[in-house]
């Protein structure tokens, strides 16, 4: 039966350095960023609030800081569980309800002789069952809107599967989002101050030398000042 813990400052300070630092851009990116962004593609017709990134983080975060006391396992909202449990028919919060109550029993029930039973579950089903939750959670790349996106995208992966470093492949996608979005804006900027500064001076010149900017191609096209037709659709998405 689970009993109260009653670890020492140095063994949290040990878990922390050793477990927790190097876990926290998994987590963060995986069990929050990642969930909710999934979620919010998988059900569109629902209010994203209801698993935005600040209620999944908290409460990730206290199930372990109340289950670590008793001898819990690390808990977390991975996406490849809601991927698969998506893939195979889950639409509402029961699923994990159901699965949660069968662990308890078995637990209950088998105890430390439920290791056994597990070790003697077929590798063949489960790797079956991995490979259908990842091609869903990969599929998600449908969702992605113009080529700034496409490369931010492919960067980051390539950059998590060669380093085999989940941290330095995420900060180097946000760094390559940062400058693209800076890079839009600065462009964005630019083509509306020239914009608002070319129509000052046909207001003050009259309407005659509007037709000659147009004529000489002066006046800059919409879609430099709001963007592609990909980017708006990114922004709406």
């Amino acid at each position: 039966m689970p009993h109260l813990l009653h670890p020492s400052w140095t063994s949290l300070k040990r878990a922390a350095w050793e477990a927790g630092l190097p876990q926290l851009p998994l987590t963060l990116l995986n069990s929050v960023i990642a969930v909710s962004a999934l979620a919010s593609s998988l059900f569109p017709e629902k209010d994203p609030k209801s698993w935005g990134p600040s209620i999944v983080a908290t409460c990730v975060g206290s199930l372990n800081l109340i289950g670590c006391w008793i001898g819990a396992m690390p808990c977390c909202h991975g996406s490849g569980g809601l991927a698969a449990q998506y893939k195979f028919g889950s639409r509402s919060g029961v699923a994990p309800i159901i699965l949660g109550v069968g662990k308890i029993t078995l637990g209950l029930l088998f105890g430390s002789s439920l290791f056994g039973l597990l070790k003697a579950f077929p590798q063949t089903i489960l790797g079956s069952m991995l490979v259908i939750a990842g091609t869903e959670l990969a599929s998600s790349i449908r969702f992605q809107r113009g080529s700034r996106d496409w490369i931010v995208l492919m960067l980051t992966a390539v950059s998590v599967v060669s380093l085999e470093d989940t941290g330095a492949g995420f900060c180097l996608g946000l760094v390559a989002a940062t400058v693209a979005a800076c890079k839009t804006g600065a462009v964005r900027l630019l083509s509306i101050k020239k914009l608002n500064k070319i129509q000052k001076g046909v207001v003050g010149r009259g309407g005659d030398d509007k037709e000659d900017g147009e004529k000489q191609g002066l006046l800059l096209p919409v879609s430099m000042v709001i963007g592609s037709e990909d980017e708006r659709r990114g922004e709406l998405q």
